[in-house]
């Protein structure tokens, strides 16, 4: 039987390098077998047309179906709006206020993609991973919030993109969650370092970066603490022709895993929890 792998945070552009056809056919060969696809920003995918978010959402959905149409490969859309978005907007002179209600009124058009069936959650929606003045900081928090008790109301899960995240970051997370419905586990921290343990994440979700260390020391944390993997593996691949392969390419997450069973370092078990058990739980879906 094929061990199930997941990208959890895996980029296509049609416009890119690859393209989504190829993306998917390139993590297949390699062993993948589940993409969860955030869109990419809408100057990214349309240069002409960089904050048309809207259509942004859209080509990742036919993305999104192209994939499972033409490749074995299944894929999941998520949906949302870049937190950077919001600072581009600033620049171009926009004020704060009307910047925030463009970053609300896409959010909501993401959460109602989501109950029409088009994605599996919310995202990546956030902050800056860079150095911003506090009181845009500080909207970029309230923007974030704003996504997390649109996740609530539906029950789906929130991708988010952030600054590196320490202890107090999960603690400031699991604060975020406390007046809404959603479970610790829906909120997934993308790009997210080694931290998976209960006690460091406080039952947020970890999408790990899968280069060689951090993966490493993930699953050795699980198995020194004899606890089941809680997090997720990710390459947050962009295709982008600037950036060839950044972060990761489309073949690391089965590559790792494949490499690391055979050395011993991830057994099977671990495996069919971090790309199917995990994946299944946190989207509501089924990957059988």
């Amino acid at each position: 039987m094929k061990i199930p792998v997941t990208d959890n945070h895996i980029h296509v552009n049609p416009v890119g390098e690859l393209g989504p056809i190829k993306t998917a056919n390139t993590f297949y060969r390699s062993g993948g077998t589940t993409m969860i696809i955030p869109n990419l920003p809408a100057w990214n995918l349309l240069p002409n047309d960089p904050m048309n978010h809207e259509k942004a959402m859209q080509i990742t959905i036919d993305a999104v179906k192209h994939i499972n149409d033409e490749t074995p490969v299944k894929a999941y859309a998520v949906l949302g709006i870049h937190p950077i978005a919001f600072d581009k907007m600033i620049e171009q002179g926009m004020s704060i206020d009307k910047a925030r209600e463009v970053m609300y009124k896409n959010l909501e058009l993401a959460q109602n993609l989501v109950l029409e069936g088009k994605a599996v959650a919310i995202g990546e929606v956030g902050r800056p991973h860079y150095n911003v003045d506090d009181n845009i900081w500080q909207v970029h928090t309230q923007i974030m919030k704003y996504a997390i008790d649109l996740a609530s109301d539906i029950d789906c899960p929130v991708q988010l993109h952030m600054e590196e995240a320490d202890n107090n970051t999960y603690h400031e997370l699991h604060n975020l969650l406390k007046d809404t419905n959603l479970k610790e586990y829906k909120l997934i921290k993308h790009y997210a370092g080694s931290e998976v343990l209960p006690q460091e994440t406080y039952g947020i979700t970890s999408s790990v970066n899968s280069s060689k260390i951090l993966i490493k020391e993930a699953l050795s944390k699980t198995h020194e603490h004899n606890i089941k993997p809680k997090f997720l593996m990710e390459t947050d691949y962009m295709d982008n022709p600037l950036y060839p392969g950044r972060v990761l390419g489309p073949r690391t997450v089965p590559r790792r895993t494949n490499s690391y069973i055979s050395k011993g370092i991830m057994t099977e078990e671990d495996a069919y929890i971090i790309h199917k058990d995990n994946i299944e739980k946190i989207y509501s879906i089924s990957l059988e």
